[in-house]
């Protein structure tokens, strides 16, 4: 339900923590309790799943422009929430690694972070 614009900074997230950390795009995206959509390996099939092929290929095309060198809408971000969601979930309460992150960007529902320089 995120604008594209906000799907590409996703991507650049995923994108920039690789280049940063020196892993590759699968192993960021399955890091225990990083993206709460990996979380479990069934729940991350059966969102495969639901999505169906009009989703993917939009997936596979913004990997493409991320791959051509688009400028990233998130400033170079390496993490990212939902603050309202994440408030729902966590009792009124956002993690502690919010507060010692630069913030970069809002975009769609998401705010873009990365660590303070």
């Amino acid at each position: 339900s995120e604008p594209i614009v906000g799907k590409l900074a996703v991507g650049y997230v995923i994108y920039n923590r690789a280049r940063l950390w020196k892993q590759s795009l699968l192993r960021v995206c399955w890091t225990p309790n990083q993206f709460s959509c990996w979380n479990t390996l069934e729940y991350s099939v059966r969102r495969l799943e639901l999505m169906g092929g009009k989703t993917l290929t939009e997936i596979s095309n913004l990997i493409t422009q991320i791959e051509q060198g688009c400028p990233d809408p998130s400033n170079g971000a390496t993490h990212y929430l939902n603050i309202e969601l994440t408030k729902q979930i966590r009792g009124g309460t956002l993690p502690s690694w919010v507060y010692k992150m630069e913030h970069l960007a809002t975009i769609g529902k998401h705010d873009f972070y990365r660590d303070k320089k």
